[in-house]
């Protein structure tokens, strides 16, 4: 089943590698950050107070019976990508958020880039998650 598609992704060895740390003049700053900003990604907002959220990159490796455990819709301004609606509690996608700071957690409303390194097809991002045991996604949460 994981293997039959050309963009599913093979065994790495790292499960979740979330990147998370944007930097300004040299000084670490934390996922959510104040004031003028510059983050890895390249996302750049110089209006105070706003709040910007770096990409969360992380893999999802299913088992026999196990779900990724969310729901997703296209994205409503029409740009590539899933908006995540729900996360099932129990699944891998909740049991990764237990797992690492609430900073670096995926939540309804995050917006699915990328599924396995496809990021201009919506429709083939879904056939990744139906059809592979293994996606990597990047996600980026809505910044509030």
């Amino acid at each position: 089943m994981g293997g039959t598609h050309s963009c599913c992704v093979s065994s790495p060895t790292v499960a979740y590698d979330e990147v998370v740390d944007a930097t300004l003049q040299g000084q670490q700053q934390d996922f959510f950050a104040e004031g003028p900003q510059q983050a890895s990604a390249g996302v750049v907002d110089h209006r105070p107070g706003k709040r910007v959220v770096l990409p969360i990159s992380l893999t999802l490796r299913k088992s026999p019976g196990d779900k990724f455990g969310f729901t997703n819709v296209s994205r409503a301004d029409g740009i590539p990508g899933l908006t995540i609606t729900r996360i099932t509690p129990g699944n891998l996608l909740a049991q990764y958020n237990a797992n690492v700071p609430e900073r670096r957690q995926v939540l309804p409303g995050a917006i699915v880039t990328s599924v396995n390194n496809c990021r201009d097809d919506t429709e083939k991002m879904r056939e990744f998650l139906v059809n592979c045991d293994e996606v990597q996604l990047e996600v980026q949460n809505v910044a509030q």
